[in-house]
Formats: structure tokens, sequence, C-alpha cells
């Protein structure tokens, strides 16, 4: 029943339905602990002319004084709550708050941790088989089991529903290589807009990623998976040459390890944004800045640039020295700005600091 379901509520409501139906029991449900270890809930139930249970609940005195026993993993059971020798008041007002009088309880202990209990209930006495309680307590392993794996499955679709919208819609190029198999396994849409290529194509044929490599930066491109592959996040800038236009684009890659539960390396991830513009701004103003200053190198006047926060010098041309008679070398040490100032005539100094 379990293998064409892939919905872990799907599977514990045919599960709680099977045993019910195949016991004649009249309610079967799982009752799964709280975090804060005070309160159970659940989720589906199978009921026989009794009303759900669907809900949460706090622990009563009852299942307080059978946690230890659950947590050690003993299966309980009851066969008539009001003939039960070891029941006192509060535990039969306990059975008879649910319209029970026989119970079975199977625990459910997941890495430590008393997780859930599967419990069968009958509104009449009744005296539990041995191979009863087998069976509750098969089913309540495997559909547990099957019910944690559909959740764990449901968990990775979701994440990697998330990871392909925000890829899918990122302008960087995202890409992952397989370490084990050698090769790239995942490149998004926003590869086609930074290489000007297809990334099926890549995919299918590595070599394409290498022949995109302006051919300067092509060692240094190569060394980012070696080095991630070690345990080593890095980000290096390189050239690549655009296959459907030719144009050259300066890329920033930014590669990192990708561990498994064992801290093993077995993936390596990508983001590689298109930083053309930003270089060619870099570069622009470098130019405009050499041009300033190879202009201030040959002026008679005194060429100064200072930065706006600080007050201090960053350049000071030749001229400097021949009208104020400090080398500019002396005068952009320490805090030029108060060494500036004390040259100035103490009658023009206030306005020259105000200007």
């Amino acid at each position: 029943a379990f293998r064409p379901l892939q919905d872990a509520a799907e599977i514990e409501r045919a599960a709680v339905e099977a045993l019910g139906q195949e016991l004649g029991a009249s309610r079967v449900f799982y009752a799964e602990m709280g975090e804060d270890g005070g309160s159970w809930s659940v989720r589906h139930d199978y009921a026989d002319g009794l009303p759900s249970l669907a809900g949460g609940y706090p622990l009563s005195t009852f299942q307080r004084r059978r946690l230890a026993g659950w947590q050690a993993g003993l299966t309980s059971a009851v066969d008539d709550s009001e003939a039960e020798p070891t029941f006192d008041d509060p535990d039969r007002a306990a059975f008879a708050a649910f319209q029970t009088r026989a119970a079975i309880g199977v625990p459910l202990v997941r890495q430590g941790r008393f997780a859930a209990l599967l419990s069968v209930n009958q509104t009449l006495p009744r005296q539990w088989t041995q191979a009863e309680l087998a069976l509750a307590r098969e089913t309540a392993e495997r559909t547990w089991a099957a019910m944690e794996r559909a959740r764990t499955e449901a968990a990775l679709r979701e994440s990697e529903g998330r990871f392909r919208a925000f890829a899918n819609n990122a302008e960087q190029a995202v890409w992952i290589w397989n370490v084990d198999a050698g090769r790239l396994e995942y490149l998004n849409p926003g590869f086609a807009r930074i290489w000007g290529e297809d990334p099926e194509r890549v995919l299918a044929d590595a070599s394409r990623f290498t022949a995109l490599l302006h051919p300067e930066d092509r060692d240094r491109a190569a060394g980012m998976p070696p080095r991630a592959m070690a345990g080593e996040p890095i980000t290096t800038e390189y050239r690549v040459v655009r296959a459907s236009d030719g144009a050259v684009r300066w890329v920033r890659d930014a590669s990192f390890p990708i561990r498994d539960e064992q801290g093993r390396v077995y993936r390596v991830g990508g983001i590689a944004q298109d930083v053309t513009e930003e270089k060619r701004a870099a570069e622009a103003l470098q130019e405009s800045e050499q041009r300033l200053r190879q202009f201030g190198e040959a002026s008679q006047d005194i060429l100064w640039l200072r930065d706006a926060e600080t007050l201090q010098w960053a350049y000071l041309s030749p001229a400097f020295t021949a009208i104020y008679g400090v080398s500019r070398e002396e005068a952009l040490e320490g805090d030029n700005f108060r060494n500036w100032a004390e040259l100035i005539l103490p009658e023009d100094r206030a306005q020259a600091l105000a200007e």
C-alpha cells in the first residue's frame, strides 16, 4: 500500500486505517511527542465509531509515568483499564477520557529520543495476543520508516525547488562540479547570459568551458576547483570570450567546497558575476587620475587632492615646494592637514581653513 505513496500524511493515514481494520480496533493513531517534552499531537487517526483525536494535548500524569519505559523502547499493553491492578483512579480516568478500556502502545525511539507512540485503542476490554502485539510493533516500525523517508524526500524536493527558483532567476552564473565524477553537473541560465553559450552544450562537453576562457587566464581559472576540493573557498577574476559575439567579459568567480555529513568534499559550487563594467570603470578612473597627475606634474600651480572625510592630502603637485618652501614628500607625512595649516599666516588661517 505504501509503494505508490510519496506523502508522509497519506502513508500515515493508510497505515492506521489498515491496522485498525485488521485488528478490528476502535481507534489507531500515531501520537508524536512535542519538542518541549510536555505535549503530544495527532495528525491523522483511524476511528471506528469514535470522534477523531486530531489535535494537540498536554502529557497526562498517566503518560508521564510511562515515559521512561517508552523512552527505553518497551511496548505497553492494557487489557482492561477498569481491572488493571497497577492503575489508580487517575489512570482509569485518563483511559475513560478517550473512551478506551484496552490499549497497545508501541514507542518509536529515534537517535535516542522518544519520537512517537503508535496507539491502538479498544472501547471494550480485550486480551491482546502475542501475534497482535507483534503486528502492532512491525506496523509501527515499517510505517514510521516509510513516513520518515517520505518526509526526507519531500524536504529534499522543496530544497531543490528553492535552489532552482533562486538559480534560474539569478543574473550570476551558478555552477556545481561533481568531485567523484570529475565533471560539471549543473549550470544555471545565468551562464548563458555571461558566457553566451548554451549550458547544456557545456555540460555535455566540458572542454567547451575551457575553450571559452581567455587564453591568458585559463591556468588561473583551472586552479579554482582543485583548491576548493581541498576545502579552501576561493575567489578569482578571469576573462571569458563570449561564444555568441566574441566579446571579452570579466568574471569574478567565488567557488566553495560542499561537504557531506562526514565532512568530505563531494561537490564544489561556484557563483560567477560579470564585473566587466566595474573593471572598465576602474580602468577609466585610473586613466583619469593618471592624466590628472601628468597635468599636475607639469603645472606651475599647486594641484592637490584631499580625502573628503579625513581631509588628508592624497596628492600634491611639485609646485607646492616652490610656493610653500616645503617638500611635498614632507608635507604628505603625518597629519598633513594640520601641518599645512601651520604654514599659513595667523591672520589668514581662519579664512583658509573655512574655505
